[in-house]
């Protein structure tokens, strides 16, 4: 089992960074245009294009090496990914909804983490194992919305001005309700998880805390203030994943 971890965070690390490498070379013009991306490597022109193709494929070669060697089960769960990764960045260019692509791509790794751990989501049919993974995975799915349109926050001014579209953008001028529905939906799935696989005292306690959190940080996060929207995206995302993951690790623990 612990093998099994290191070889997730490794897998996660490295589709993380193909997939910032693929947005830096995508949003090179429009970072340009945006005050705190204007300095990233390509927007600056420390990197030629040409340099950031043939970085991104070695790492897609890494990506592929390292499942084919240590988890070949994961393979047909990859190119989805891969696509999303890929469609992510030119979302923004076309709906205010972006926040929805990238949150169905990083849930995604719900599935990759459960083959790695041995359990196949196309040979669970239409049980509740099944039905509280498709759960857990949409409650991700919200709280991706929730703490990358306060991200997006921080640079709304440039991104209007750049034509780069968002949720943030969108719904401005309601956005502390939206956010608190985001935040009621997220904490309705998970309940709906632990309700699917059994879940005991330690998940959902942990539910609770995650809820309390998501509250605090909407309710607290000044989203006119880019300091404020950096502190919640960063600290803000540690607690509540943090609620979550302990959630999770408590009811593993109750079942060894």
């Amino acid at each position: 089992m612990f093998f099994a971890n290191v070889k997730l965070f490794a897998l996660a690390f490295v589709i993380r960074s193909v997939g910032c490498t693929w947005n830096d070379i995508v949003d090179r013009e429009l970072d340009r245009k945006v005050a705190r991306c204007r300095n990233r490597p390509m927007a600056r022109g420390a990197l030629s294009l040409t340099a950031a193709y043939i970085f991104t494929a070695y790492q897609y070669l890494i990506l592929y090496t390292f499942l084919g060697c240590f988890s070949p089960q994961c393979l047909p769960y990859i190119p989805p990914l891969i696509a999303m990764g890929i469609f992510y960045p030119f979302a923004k260019r076309i709906t205010s909804y972006a926040q929805i692509v990238l949150g169905f791509t990083l849930s995604w790794g719900t599935l990759v983490g459960c083959v790695m751990m041995k359990v196949f989501p196309l040979e669970l049919g239409l049980s509740p194992s099944a039905m509280g993974l498709l759960a857990l995975s949409l409650a991700y799915v919200f709280w991706t919305i929730t703490y990358d349109t306060i991200y997006a926050f921080q640079d709304i001014k440039d991104d209007t001005h750049a034509g780069i579209m968002s949720m943030a953008i969108r719904h401005k001028n309601h956005i502390k309700p939206s956010l608190f529905v985001m935040s009621l939906i997220q904490t309705g799935f998970l309940v709906l998880t632990g309700v699917m696989i059994s879940a005991g005292p330690a998940f959902y306690t942990g539910v609770v805390g995650t809820a309390a959190l998501l509250v605090q940080m909407v309710a607290a996060v000044d989203v006119g203030k880019p300091s404020s929207c950096w502190w919640w995206f960063k600290y803000g995302a540690l607690l509540v994943g943090g609620s979550e993951f302990l959630s999770l690790l408590g009811e593993y623990l109750k079942r060894l």
